[in-house]
């Protein structure tokens, strides 16, 4: 067991972690910039030459804008929901409330 004065780690805290920190938080990041990027490409196709094109592609280019801005299809993690940083901060909460009532159990 690896101790300070005000807190004491032990090898399952650890494994657990380790793991959290390493693959759920970038994890939940690369789901937040994939959102932010589809937003991005619903901004620049309504920057587009609307007057120059015909009406099937102003259609396609309408559609693309629409299922950019979509939240159904957010990147969605079972058990999670929608992977974004907001989740995560849920998540993290969640997380260390329950690691504080394992510590408060123990003493």
């Amino acid at each position: 067991m690896v101790s300070s004065d005000d807190f004491a780690m032990d090898p399952f805290f650890l494994g657990v972690a380790l793991p959290i920190l390493m693959v759920f938080i970038p994890l939940f990041e690369a789901g937040d910039h994939f959102a932010s990027s589809r937003s991005a490409v619903a901004d620049q196709a309504a920057h587009g030459p609307w007057l120059e094109e015909a009406l099937d592609e102003r259609r396609l280019r309408i559609g693309a804008m629409h299922s950019a801005r979509a939240l159904g299809l957010l990147p969605r993690c079972h058990g999670f929901g929608r992977v974004d940083r907001s989740a995560c901060l849920t998540a993290l909460k969640s997380w260390f409330s329950i690691l504080q009532m394992l510590l408060n159990l123990r003493s």
